[in-house]
Formats: C-alpha cells, structure tokens, sequence
C-alpha cells in the first residue's frame, strides 16, 4: 500500500506486533478524510456497499448491495477479495476505537456510482468516497477516532490489502 500527503494532511502508517501477525494501523493526524492509491489487475469475487441499498444487503449487486461498510470488511475474505464502495462519507463507528478492519488479501476500491459491473467503468471524479474519522462535533479533533483504518495480517504472506479511490 502507498501512503500519500493529501491536501496538507499527516498520514501515519505504522505496523503494531501481535504475536505472529501484524496490525497495520492507518491514523490521521490532523483534519480527517484520507487519501490512499494503489493499482491492482485481475479478476475477483467482489462485495458491493451502498448505504441506500434496498435489498438483501449480502454484497452481491448494487441493489444488494451492504449498507454498512464495516458488515462488508467483515465479510469479505481472500475469497471474496474485493470490496466496491459507492460515493459518499462513512465512518468506523460512534465510538473513539472504532475501526475499519480489512483482512489480509482483501481489496477495497471506492469511487462507484452504484451502477457499473466493471471496476475500470468507476469515474472517481463524479462523486468522493470519503473514509472519516470526524466521529464527534464536526471540527473537533479531540472527539475523532484514533484510527480510520486497520490492517490485519502477515505482512510476509504474498497477500496484499489495497485502499484504492478514497479521499
């Protein structure tokens, strides 16, 4: 994964031991919505997220599609190793710890319009899919998450995590 300088925000990324494994944690040290890029081919299983969804909310069509971000991290598998995220704003949770997790191997892209079948047919320009920790009174630092996203896995296993087409 690429960590980048966004719009004069402090991205922080830094492996944390636990036992065998690792925990990756990505921290925002100022103002947050984050900015990650990395590139990937392939085919793949995927999971789709639209909060607006209407139907069984299992991932498996836009119209399908889950409606919390967090439920489609913690579905998804090597498997099952893409994540698409429709535009719009989404945060870990209400509660200071809370987390985005993604596993190893999974790979989650955002800057879908809710419509496409084709991961090259997303036009990140039409809209901003935005990860946010501002969790608390918009504009106060000291009620926001500690981190928007958290990696777990070996860092040796061949099996990469991106976090593609969010600002």
């Amino acid at each position: 994964m690429h960590c980048s300088w966004a719009a004069g925000r402090r991205i922080s990324w830094a492996p944390l031991a636990k036992g065998n494994a690792c925990v990756t944690s990505l921290s925002l040290l100022t103002p947050l919505s984050i900015a990650l890029f990395a590139t990937t081919s392939g085919t793949a299983a995927i999971l789709r997220v639209d909060p607006a969804a209407t139907g069984a909310n299992n991932g498996s069509s836009w119209t399908n599609a889950y409606t919390s971000l967090a439920a489609a991290l913690n579905a998804a598998t090597v498997d099952i190793d893409e994540v698409w995220v429709k535009d719009g704003t989404y945060k870990p949770g209400t509660a200071r710890a809370d987390t985005f997790t993604i596993k190893q191997g999974v790979k989650v892209y955002g800057g879908f319009a809710g419509g496409e079948t084709l991961r090259n047919q997303r036009v990140q320009t039409a809209g901003d899919t935005i990860l946010s920790g501002d969790i608390g009174t918009v504009g106060v630092q000291s009620d926001n998450s500690y981190h928007i996203v958290t990696s777990t896995g070996k860092f040796n296993s061949g099996a990469k995590c991106i976090l593609d087409g969010f600002r």
